[in-house]
């Protein structure tokens, strides 16, 4: 018998043993120790890395091979495709980064760029946690892509889901260091391109601000020269300057169809879908067309806005700020608006331009002393063509902070008036109900009206009159004061009855013998005169009774 519990204990240590060497080992923060460097595997599934015949990558292993490949001088992949067949799990180690970009505080730097495509074929990363607070990479899935110097001409990534991802960053001893979900570094050169399609990523992203430099984007940290189309993120943001809730800092790419969500917390050039914007190349300033930040922000220092913290070069078109700009400065000017912080660089006509740019949350800024601006913050220099901002969440507010209102004509609209610019503007056109809506209802004197109103934002159209019903319902007024003189008549029968009855009580004889009385249940009702006085009561009782019946049924 004890041979046989020796066995069994036996067995139970080495199934635990095996239990713990199949979990990864966390840090306190829940970030794995082991990396996926030191796991990576040896081949692809298959494929030989052509657009037709790409590699195929089926699990994490294979996928950190890219990675390692790439961090080992192996090879940048140029033109060179790649494509997912599963989803994949990457919570077992601590991913590093595909491609590596390092500008330190001292000058040096680190330059390994990815040059190749990757195909998301539509499936999902989960459990990706990229934590460079040591090894100061930029982060992401991705830390670096780029074109090779130009030599590549197929670089990029499309079809691709990552969701909740966790990216922590620091700039401590770094010239500038940027963090992302899908990408912490993005270059191309003149007359290239990195192409971004129909991507999305969840997550959040903690940056921990000591050094010079600290940007951060749901999408992309830092870009030059990219196309992005049809990408999502829902982020959280906290630490760090030059952020954006989809990217961070951007020179000369253009952006279409996307949107991002979720809040974003930093100190300054904060934006709801990006932080700072710029060109890279005289007259190809960053554009933003259809674009969608609902981000909440929260700034705690000077360019916050609910599109862009700052827009130095940039053009938007049919762009929205639907979340609320909150700034907690008070020692300067903060420029705090709710689509741009601030808007142009002197000495630069045309530095910016805005068309058909909406602004629907509620700006709140700390200052005593500096105005934020319904819209824009400060205007430098800029254009606006049939912007807007709702100045019923912003009461006491300008659509300028610091500006004039000749330099920004920016439209001051109600909550209704704002919503239905978003809906002809933004989401291509009023979504229009089929059937009418009764808006005020007619009565027998007055007439009423009716209308097609839109189920996302309210407004009307087609209204029309709906006739006086022209005549008095007086079938219901006597059917009213029927029922209120049934209702009183009831009950002042009812007290009436109570008050007799109570008399009467006092004096009713259950019999009268002729002598003596011997059968009164009430000791004080003996004499003749008192049983006359009982019948009296109670033959009162009864007429009034009768009459109210009479008058209710007339």
């Amino acid at each position: 018998m004890k041979e046989k519990i020796k066995y069994v204990g036996a067995m139970l240590i080495c199934f635990i043993a095996v239990l713990f060497m199949q979990m990864p080992v966390l840090a306190d923060d829940g970030v794995p120790a082991t990396a996926w460097r030191d796991n990576a595997a040896a081949a692809f599934a298959g494929g030989s890395g052509t657009a037709a015949d790409p590699y195929l990558i089926t699990d994490g292993a294979q996928l950190a091979k890219v990675a390692k490949d790439v961090e080992d001088n192996v090879t940048v992949y140029k033109d060179v495709y790649f494509r997912l067949e599963n989803d994949i799990d990457l919570s077992a180690h601590r991913w590093n980064p595909i491609g590596v970009w390092k500008w330190y505080e001292n000058g040096a730097s680190e330059n390994k760029t990815f040059a190749g495509f990757l195909d998301g074929n539509g499936k999902t990363i989960t459990g990706l946690i990229v934590d460079e607070r040591t090894e100061k990479n930029s982060a992401g899935l991705f830390g670096n892509i780029g074109d090779n110097a130009g030599a590549a001409t197929n670089v990029g990534a499309k079809d691709l889901n990552i969701v909740d991802a966790r990216i922590y960053a620091t700039d401590e001893g770094m010239e500038r260091s940027s963090s992302a979900i899908l990408a912490g570094y993005v270059m191309a050169n003149f007359g290239h391109t990195i192409r971004f399609d129909n991507i999305s990523v969840s997550g959040t992203i903690t940056n921990t601000k000591v050094g010079k430099t600290m940007i951060s984007g749901g999408l992309i940290g830092e870009v030059c020269r990219a196309t992005v189309d049809n990408c999502q993120a829902d982020v959280t943001i906290k630490g760090g300057d030059n952020t954006g809730g989809f990217v961070g800092i951007d020179a000369s790419s253009t952006y279409t169809n996307c949107k991002v969500t979720g809040k974003v917390t930093g100190l300054w050039a904060i934006g709801g879908f990006v932080g700072y914007a710029q060109e890279a190349d005289p007259r190809t300033m960053s554009t933003f067309k259809n674009c969608v930040a609902e981000v909440d922000i929260v700034a705690s220092d000077w360019r916050a806005g609910g599109f862009s913290g700052y827009m130095e070069k940039g053009k938007a078109s049919s762009c929205a700020a639907l979340g609320d700009v909150t700034s907690s400065v008070t020692g300067w000017n903060p420029k705090v608006g709710g689509f741009v912080g601030e808007i142009g660089t002197k000495d630069a006509t045309g530095s910016a331009i805005l068309d058909k740019c909406h602004a629907a949350g509620k700006v709140t800024a700390a200052s005593p002393d500096y105005k934020a601006g319904g819209f824009v913050g400060t205007h430098t220099e800029g254009t606006y063509t049939e912007c807007s901002f709702d100045s019923e969440k912003n009461p006491g507010l300008a659509a300028y902070g610091e500006g004039d209102e000749a330099a920004v004509p920016v439209e001051a609209g109600t909550t209704t008036a704002v919503s239905g610019n978003l809906c002809e503007d933004i989401y291509g056109g009023h979504a229009w109900e089929s059937d009418y809506t009764v808006d005020v209802a007619p009565t027998c004197g007055t007439s009423g009206s009716e209308s097609i109103h839109c189920s996302r934002c309210g407004n009307s159209k087609s209204a029309r009159e709906i006739p006086a019903t022209g005549s008095h319902d007086w079938s219901l007024i006597h059917r009213r004061q029927s029922e209120w003189l049934d209702l009183s008549m009831n009950n002042a029968v009812s007290v009436l009855q109570q008050n007799l009855q109570l008399r009467f009580l006092h004096l009713k004889m259950q019999e009268l013998p002729e002598q003596g009385h011997p059968g009164l249940k009430h000791p004080e009702i003996h004499r003749p005169e008192q049983q006359q006085q009982a019948v009296l009561l109670h033959r009162q009782i009864q007429m009034l009774h009768s009459q109210v019946q009479r008058i209710i049924q007339a």
